[in-house]
């Protein structure tokens, strides 16, 4: 007899399954609107468009676990746990069913019973051998990244008990003959074999299979109970914030309506969005985004999983408005070089660095307050629209021997050459900028340049929450664009390359860009630049943030190294999407490094340790920053850092004569 028919003190066995039943879904659902409740006080944001396309989201990162399989035990052991939950939950509705409607037993006499216990039971296995597994790696190796408290113990001992007692019952019923033998299922056949024994009593066989199911029952119950009360929320939660993820691409921050906004960026958790508050109750703080952090892993006092706790905490314990004074350090939010890998590594898509750029616009912008460094950068901007201060009016200095196109000359061009504020005022990056023209001009490209019309892109400002800085910059470039008639931009600065592809058109300005190294691989392609492949020294790439993660450009920068030595460069421990920052991004670049160790000597000795006597970089900042964590480590005269298009540059041929033929894909 099913335990649901059997009386337990002369009440069915169905009701109080029924009235527990009840009971825990009220708790459930309680807590669940009280999670709400708080995450409706988040500022509106649509996040219902594009359903195709975050349907498909579900299926690859929810059901397929596509991001936690970068970590191939850890994503397995997740995996075992997801598809073995769906299992288990599944028989379980079988199970209680027939016991609220007896008759549907007679599943139970055909050969599909027989294979699906059989399922099961390998499923329990699985799950069991996973708990044990996980408790190994949290508490005896202590991984670092995996918290060690009590919450986590809880659930993976509740988890193990449901696989445990789910074994015990169908070994039970093996024996009571209240179940054929399945097909093979090792767990219940040797529970079986062990209640069979002439040390298990016969008499107790019913009252233990009663006991294993109502301890089964129990032990479900509590697991939906304590999930929403825990940080393993996320259980239940992380397939809604997967279908509510960023649709927008990866590089492009928030516009603020500078005219219409009553608040810029976020002072109290009530300034963020709904979905960063729902983000707070999905991530399960499983520390891989603390891992892949450059700031953390270099001893500054920022870490994207503290970051997310400690609004969490705050949003529990309805603190007051100011995040900053009260549950996160000015230190933490100024410590992010807005790398992304966060979000990148995240499993289920928590927005950490939005919520950091959200805090550093309301502290620039309503709080007056930013590392003095921001403040000259500012101000910099404002008067000279660059960095570093130096006259407007010596912008295109660097090329008043070349005799290139002024795009506001009117005559007419092709592209927009952006050099970029490093491009203009470093001299160690206009070398750089000459090697671009050169390529250019060999390869027959109709160009021009803004010469000191141009101005900064705005990515420092933006980054360093100075909103309208940044809009301000952005439209005078706007403006200046549509006067000289631009339709395509080539950038050899990801950061400006990034902002206008991603960014600018929030303003309404739409142009096709396109960074140098993709323009070069098709123009090589195409057979408008030829050149004589050499070259004996090893070569690694470092992928910039702002090309690679940001823009997903991995491929070109090396085809150009490998077209022009005709070697595939070396690869650093860490690279592509998994690459590590060089410390220059997100203002950065501009702010001074006092806390723990410099991001860009870690970066430095990754690559040295590559084995390559070149380090080849895309990006002006990146440049920068190697170059600099060479001199620091005393390494400057042993290796040389130089951007894949200088790269190319050395091995160039005469500009050719004849027309140039239309690139692949320019």
């Amino acid at each position: 007899m099913h335990p649901l028919q059997i009386k337990l003190l002369g009440i069915p066995g169905w009701a109080i399954f029924l009235f527990l039943w009840a009971l825990a879904l009220f708790l459930f659902i309680r807590k669940v609107a009280e999670i709400l409740k708080e995450i409706s006080q988040g500022e509106k944001e649509v996040r219902w468009d594009n359903l195709g396309e975050r349907i498909c989201g579900v299926v690859v990162y929810v059901l397929g676990q596509k991001r936690l399989f970068k970590e191939p035990l850890a994503g397995t052991l997740h995996c075992i746990f997801f598809w073995g939950f769906i299992f288990l939950n599944l028989g379980v509705v079988f199970d209680f069913m027939e016991g609220l409607f007896p008759g549907i037993g007679v599943v139970k006499n055909t050969i599909f019973f027989s294979y699906w216990i059989s399922l099961i039971d390998i499923v329990c296995l699985l799950v069991g051998v996973g708990v044990i597994i996980s408790l190994i790696r949290r508490y005896i190796i202590r991984i670092p990244r995996l918290e060690r408290n009590w919450e986590a113990f809880i659930i993976l001992t509740l988890i193990f008990l449901i696989v445990a007692t789910d074994i015990c019952i169908n070994g039970a019923r093996i024996v009571l003959g209240e179940m054929p033998r399945p097909a093979f299922a090792p767990g219940a056949m040797i529970a079986a074999v062990l209640m069979d024994s002439p040390l298990f009593p016969k008499d107790l066989l019913q009252p233990a299979l009663v006991g294993f199911w109502w301890l089964h029952l129990t032990v479900i119950l509590c697991f939906l109970v304590y999930l929403p009360y825990s940080k393993h929320s996320h259980i239940f939660m992380a397939a809604f914030d997967i279908f509510f993820k960023k649709q927008t691409p990866l590089g492009q921050m928030t516009c603020i309506d500078i005219e219409k906004a009553e608040k810029f960026g976020a002072l109290g958790l009530k300034d963020l969005s709904w979905k960063d508050l729902f983000d707070l109750y999905s991530c399960s703080f499983c520390g891989r985004c603390q891992d892949k952090c450059p700031a953390f892993n270099t001893d500054k006092p920022l870490s994207p999983k503290k970051i997310i706790d400690s609004l969490k905490k705050h949003l529990k314990a309805h603190k007051g408005t100011n995040v900053i004074e009260e549950s996160i350090s000015s230190d933490e939010i100024w410590s992010c070089t807005s790398c992304s890998a966060c979000m990148e590594t995240c499993p289920t898509f928590i927005e950490q660095m939005t919520k950091i750029q959200a805090l550093k616009r309301g502290q620039v912008l309503m709080e007056g307050k930013n590392p003095p460094e921001a403040s000259q950068m500012f101000k910099n901007l404002e008067n000279n629209s660059n960095p570093w201060g130096i006259g407007s009016s010596t912008r295109g200095d660097w090329a008043k021997d070349l005799n290139l196109k002024n795009a506001l000359a009117g005559e007419p061009f092709e592209y927009l050459y952006w050099v970029g504020c490093s491009g203009s005022f470093d001299k160690r990056n206009q070398k750089v900028v000459k090697a671009v023209v050169k390529l250019l001009q060999a390869a027959g490209v109709d160009f021009a340049i803004l010469g000191e019309s141009e101005g900064c892109c705005g990515d420092a400002a933006r980054r360093t929450g100075n909103e309208y800085l940044f809009q301000m910059l952005a439209q005078t470039n706007i403006e200046i664009f549509k006067t000289a008639g631009v339709k395509k931009i080539i950038c050899s600065c990801p950061h400006g390359f990034n902002t206008f592809k991603n960014e600018y058109p929030q303003l309404g300005g739409e142009y096709e860009v396109i960074h140098i190294s993709e323009l070069l691989v098709d123009l090589i392609k195409a057979g408008n630049l030829t050149f004589q492949p050499s070259g004996d020294q090893k070569i690694t790439y470092h992928d910039s943030c702002f090309l690679g993660r940001y823009n997903e450009i991995y491929r070109s920068p090396r085809e150009i190294i490998r077209l022009a030595t005709q070697k595939a460069p070396l690869e650093m421990k860490r690279h592509h999407s998994d690459g590590f920052c060089c410390g220059g991004g997100g203002g950065r670049m501009w702010l001074e490094e006092n806390l723990g160790t410099r991001i860009n000597e870690a970066r430095t000795k990754e690559a040295m340790a590559s084995g390559a006597e070149i380090f080849a970089v895309a990006c002006p900042l990146c440049l920068t920053m190697f170059e600099d964590g060479l001199k620091s480590l005393s390494a400057e005269e042993k290796y040389r850092v130089m951007d894949v298009v200088e790269i190319l540059a050395e091995k160039v041929e005469t500009p050719q004569a004849s027309p140039a033929k239309e690139p692949e894909n320019a």
